[in-house]
């Protein structure tokens, strides 16, 4: 047993995944499935939650990000990447709906969570370290 990726990514980032009036329901989900296995319904419960935050999802973070555009979130809907979370390899960084969507990530080295909604717009700024390309994309540092 042991501390949740999506909760050291929050606890990393210095984020409640809920807050009254912001955010009241959170979502954890994988949208990644295996050889053999039928299609995710992910995206109907990213949609409702105010906060989700995606397992595996990395490798597909541009199509996950534009899956969520179409579906109806604002592309101003804040994201946040954090691998290897509360680690010493751990990476961060805080962007857009609409910048990840455009995005060409990095091979990560470890794990990464995908975690999207409003209330990452209040991450602690000084601990963010920006690896997306090109370096504009992380617009709150």
């Amino acid at each position: 047993p042991g501390v949740t990726a999506a909760l050291a990514a929050a606890s990393s980032l210095r984020v409640s995944l809920t807050r009254r009036g912001v955010a009241r329901t959170v979502t954890f989900l994988t949208p990644r499935v295996g050889k053999g296995e039928t299609a995710s319904e992910w995206l109907p419960a990213a949609l409702a939650a105010d906060t989700a935050v995606l397992y595996m999802a990395a490798g597909a973070g541009a199509a996950i990000a534009q899956a969520l555009i179409d579906g109806g979130k604002p592309p101003s809907t804040p994201i946040a990447l954090v691998e290897s979370a509360t680690l010493a390899s751990q990476r961060r960084t805080l962007t857009t709906l609409a910048a990840l969507a455009q995005a060409e990530l990095p091979r990560a080295e470890g794990p990464v969570v995908v975690c999207v909604g409003e209330v990452f717009r209040d991450a602690d700024h000084d601990v963010l370290i920006d690896y997306l390309q090109p370096a504009a994309m992380n617009e709150h540092r």
